[in-house]
């Protein structure tokens, strides 16, 4: 039989264990990869290809990346809440709307793709989706690290 003091300590091993999951996920599965699409513009202009900024952001790239940073916190913050044995169902919403807004996003990445073909054009509607797919990524990497901390927050403060 564990004592009080034991199980204190386990809990805190799993709540820091917890949180080394969220800084992994931050550092290589939300940093990395953005900077990384984000360096692109950068590169274009650096090799001068015409209408940099259109081709680095008018094919949606980054609608895939916000599906799949969404679909990641959904799946990282069930895994935490089982890891920490918490059940609070007013965090449901915070994994289950990711979900349905990645798949819309992944709907709108392939009819995007389609509308502006293989090479982007300068229009108003390139330039409009350019602007589009930039606010859906900062809003998709916005309300997943608010996701993910939130969940990771509540499941803490209930545990010790």
């Amino acid at each position: 039989m564990l004592s009080n003091e034991n199980v204190k300590i386990l809990d805190l091993r799993r709540c820091t264990l917890a949180m080394r999951r969220f800084q992994e996920w931050r550092r290589w599965k939300l940093l990395l990869p953005l900077i990384m699409l984000l360096v692109f513009y950068p590169i274009y202009i650096f090799v001068e290809v015409p209408s940099p900024f259109l081709n680095a952001f008018a094919h949606g790239d980054l609608l895939l990346f916000s599906a799949l940073i969404l679909f990641e916190v959904s799946v990282e913050a069930d895994h935490i809440r089982r890891e920490l044995q918490h059940v609070n169902t007013s965090l449901d919403d915070l994994a289950e709307w990711p979900r349905v807004c990645g798949i819309v996003l992944i709907v709108l990445y392939g009819s995007m793709k389609l509308a502006v073909g293989p090479h982007a054009e300068v229009s108003n509607k390139t330039v409009a989706y350019c602007f589009f797919t930039i606010s859906i990524m900062c809003i998709a990497v916005s309300y997943s690290y608010y996701a993910f901390w939130k969940t990771l927050e509540t499941a803490v403060k209930d545990i010790l």
